[in-house]
């Protein structure tokens, strides 16, 4: 994608790093031109007054002037700064998960509206305390299928069969899901989390809102796509370490 040499776009800052004594290398997600890392001049500086609005879980409109090698910050604003999420460690890191997340399955410089939509979105909810792992959930399936690693959640990638509310077994190795005699020695599922998947995955918000599944639908949730993840991913997240810490959440165990 050719970016103009000076533009201003809607932004979420993902994550930062630093560079050189004063500057940052700030990564962006925005809707058009997708995920990008910019360079931030003396934003680690007391003085500077970007440094506070280029902090991840920050919407920003930021404008980015062509430098030499990358974009560089020209100007920021702050829209949006999600401060009951930052006040509460546990919604905190789930957050920075879901970026990090975001950062390692986009593609740079590649459009990005729905993915950016769907970020967002869930950060908003984060910030009100509703239903939290689920639109986690949400986000992860979207964000797999967005980028071409989206799991088979309807039919068995072995012998193509439906699976129904026995359940079955989910492979990350393979793809997803399994009926039970092509699963042998694969993590089972069960057929109420098989219905979740499928909810969760073509669910507007609207829909999401209303949807409730008990804990142990949500623990088998999280323990499945969390293996995925990691086996797309060739290992864990560095936030999930910290966020099973907060939460004591094992991976489930035979996943193959």
């Amino acid at each position: 994608m050719t970016l103009p040499r000076l533009f201003k776009t809607e932004a979420l800052v993902l994550r930062h790093r630093p560079l050189a004594e004063a500057d940052r290398l700030v990564t962006l997600l925005t809707p058009r031109y997708g995920k990008l890392e910019v360079k931030a001049k003396g934003v680690r500086r007391a003085k500077s007054r970007m440094g506070g609005h280029l902090q991840p879980l920050t919407r920003v409109l930021v404008q980015l002037a062509q430098g030499r090698t990358r974009y560089v910050v020209a100007g920021c604003q702050a829209l949006e700064g999600f401060p009951s999420l930052r006040a509460d460690l546990d919604r905190l890191t789930l957050a920075l998960y879901l970026c990090e997340l975001a950062d390692r399955l986009l593609v740079p410089g590649v459009e990005a509206q729905m993915p950016y939509a769907y970020l967002l979105e869930s950060l908003r909810h984060l910030e009100e305390g509703r239903k939290p792992n689920l639109w986690a959930r949400r986000l992860e399936l979207a964000l797999l299928r967005y980028s071409g690693y989206g799991p088979e959640l309807q039919r068995c990638l072995a012998c193509g069969r439906s699976l129904g509310p026995e359940g079955g077994a989910f492979s990350p190795l393979a793809g997803g899901l399994l009926c039970l005699p092509c699963g042998q020695g694969a993590a089972p599922i069960s057929g109420p989390a098989l219905r979740a998947l499928s909810l969760l995955e073509d669910a507007s918000a609207a829909e999401l809102a209303r949807l409730d599944f008990p804990p142990s639908v949500e623990h088998e949730l999280e323990a499945h796509l969390r293996a995925y993840i990691v086996h797309v991913l060739e290992g864990q997240a560095n936030t999930l370490d910290f966020l099973d810490k907060l939460r004591h959440v094992p991976l489930i165990s035979g996943q193959r």
